[in-house]
């Protein structure tokens, strides 16, 4: 089942596209440019003021998907200017903490003459499981957790052997 995200706190699209898509627990976020979502412009001429905004603006993505920047697997930032890959990282570590897996390269020009885009995808199931209150959670050797979801079980594997564990539905 495919699910078309859509949230006010971040910006609306301006083309034929939405915000994300869930897709089995996934997140497929479409780029964030520095949009206020409150009035749908670009406010900051710098890339460390408009990697913030890029950042918040996947942030009410995130939320409105379930998830937060701990379930972010991938990301792939476009920058106008190749130059600003120092002090974009700055920012961007702030915010993907976990380090997803990343592709960043610069690129001759953005919508709206946008500095910074970033698309994401996330896991949705991982923040799910790890912010379920302990007694909807029931563990079992070998990394499984059957986990409650509306009065039903929902089985979910648990990857034990990563740093941070991954939680993906059987």
């Amino acid at each position: 089942m495919i699910k078309t995200l859509h949230t006010s706190s971040a910006p609306a699209a301006i083309g034929p596209y939405s915000q994300g898509k869930i897709v089995d627990g996934f997140l497929f976020a479409s780029g964030q440019i520095a949009i206020n979502p409150a009035n749908g412009n670009i406010e900051d001429d710098t890339i460390e003021g408009q990697t913030k905004r890029v950042c918040e603006n996947i942030a009410a993505i995130l939320k409105e998907a379930g998830a937060d920047f701990d379930s972010v697997i991938k990301t792939t930032c476009f920058l106008k200017n190749i130059s600003d890959f120092g002090a974009f990282n700055e920012i961007y570590g702030e915010y993907f903490s976990s380090k997803p897996a990343r592709s960043c390269v610069g690129v001759g020009d953005l919508p709206k003459t946008a500095l910074v885009e970033v698309e994401i995808i996330a896991n949705n199931i991982c923040t799910a499981v790890r912010q379920a209150p302990s007694e909807m959670r029931r563990h079992y050797p070998r990394g499984f957790v059957f986990f409650a979801l509306n009065s039903r079980q929902l089985p979910v594997f648990v990857e034990t052997a990563c740093p941070q564990p991954i939680f993906s539905p059987l």
